[in-house]
């Protein structure tokens, strides 16, 4: 469970990214808090599934670019890049 000051997607994203099931923000009140604490006990995702989408995408998006990185170090698979002169 994540509990935040910060609203923001890009925070939210974040903890989904950290493996957090539920998120809360400031505006939580002391009862909400209690019942996300007992549901994310008992295994309960809080988080809609169009967020876990948009984080998973994103993580994605994140691997893709490592994996361009990689074989502009270490040299492309043969037949993928074809320079001609």
């Amino acid at each position: 469970m994540f509990h935040s000051a910060d609203d923001s997607e890009t925070a939210l994203l974040d903890a989904i990214d950290a493996r957090a099931t539920a998120y809360l923000t400031k505006a939580a009140t002391a009862d909400q808090i209690i019942e996300a604490i007992r549901r994310a006990g008992r295994g309960d995702v809080l988080i809609t599934g169009s967020l876990f989408a948009k984080a998973i995408s994103r993580q994605r998006l994140v691997t893709a670019k490592q994996e361009d990185r990689e074989q502009l170090v270490h040299g492309s698979p043969p037949g993928k890049w074809r320079f001609w002169s």
